[in-house]
């Protein structure tokens, strides 16, 4: 197994430097955190149920007389979050560092390899939670249970369940007025985005103030370019200001720019034939849910250094699966 750590320097060390403030290359994911997004649903340690009961609809019947006519029945239906064990093995081992500024930070003597307590553990520390939230993100939406992929083939995603699903869905391919060649027109995501909000089921009518919009990049800096454009005094300040939070008609719209980044890998993603680099999905964050047997993966790490190995280890192990609860709360485009 390769070290989580290693180094590839400009320079040749030449002795003792400074080391008081380590730079981490931005998170693609901009902080978004899974267990932030979702519904989470914890202490699923086993396929659990998710029960729906449906709309009792023309109930209303005139009143011929005396006596009882019961009308309409509605069924109670189900839907199964299957979580699948997932885990983190990552080791770190202090040759990595040999002759490197980064050996002025290790121990002295026989705890040299001992990197616990350094700025060394926090490097790998940190490296660790992030690249867990970007890959959680990564797995909750674009896995495939049908796969050979080890991070996006254990479970079904989000949008394998939406693309599968009863819900509002627009190929955004199928009209050059919204995207061409994978590439957005202009206007295309205010467009797509309208066509989304004119079809939309009833259902999600009468929650908007609870509903989400999740976008790609390409899809909010295309719908950021429109309401630019405008010419008004409004669309001059977003282009001095920018927004703070970008809504469609009421609506927060989400930039996901971590979606991006796993579309654009194509020999990873198996959703990514299937949705192209735009895509659109609008519903309540609580109809998407994550089911877990922990609270916060991230948050819960093994950590130990084995003294006979002469390495330092992190282990995290859990569940996680996900479920979209009701398909007429979900209208998206891809």
């Amino acid at each position: 197994m390769a070290n989580a750590l290693t180094t590839s320097f400009s320079h040749t060390y030449a002795g003792k430097e400074l080391l008081t403030e380590i730079f981490y290359a931005p998170s693609v994911e901009n902080g978004q955190n899974p267990f932030e997004l979702h519904r989470i649903m914890s202490d699923v340690k086993t396929k659990t149920n998710i029960y729906k009961v449906g709309a009792l609809t023309n109930i209303i019947q005139g009143d011929s007389g005396c006596g009882f006519s019961a009308s309409g029945s509605v069924a109670i239906t189900d839907k199964v979050i299957d979580p699948q064990k997932l885990k983190v093995n990552i080791e770190q081992c202090e040759d990595a560092f040999s002759q490197t500024i980064f050996a002025e930070a290790q121990k002295s003597g026989v705890d040299r390899a001992d990197i616990q307590g350094t700025i060394i553990e926090e490097m790998v520390m940190t490296a660790v939670t992030r690249g867990m939230r970007d890959d959680l993100i990564k797995a909750a939406w674009f896995s495939d249970a049908a796969s050979s992929h080890a991070m996006y083939g254990n479970f079904e995603g989000f949008f394998e369940r939406i693309l599968g699903g009863s819900g509002y869905l627009l190929d955004l391919n199928s009209d050059a007025t919204y995207e061409a060649s994978d590439a957005l027109a202009t206007d295309g995501a205010y467009k797509a985005m309208k066509n989304l909000y004119e079809n939309m089921p009833a259902a999600m009518r009468s929650i908007k103030g609870q509903l989400v919009a999740y976008v790609t990049s390409s899809v909010y800096d295309n719908l950021l370019s429109t309401l630019e454009a405008t010419g008004t005094d409004s669309g001059l300040q977003r282009i001095q200001d920018g927004v703070s939070q970008l809504k469609f008609r009421g609506i927060p719209v989400v930039d996901m720019s971590l979606w991006d980044a796993s579309l654009a890998d194509t020999s990873a993603n198996p959703n990514s034939a299937a949705i192209g680099s735009n895509a659109i999905v609008i519903s309540t964050p609580d109809n998407l849910v994550v089911g877990s047997d922990i609270t916060d993966p991230m948050a819960e790490l093994s950590v130990w250094y084995e003294k006979k190995d002469e390495k330092f280890y992190l282990s995290s192990k859990f569940l996680f699966g996900t479920q979209v609860v009701f398909d007429e709360l979900v209208a998206a485009a891809y």
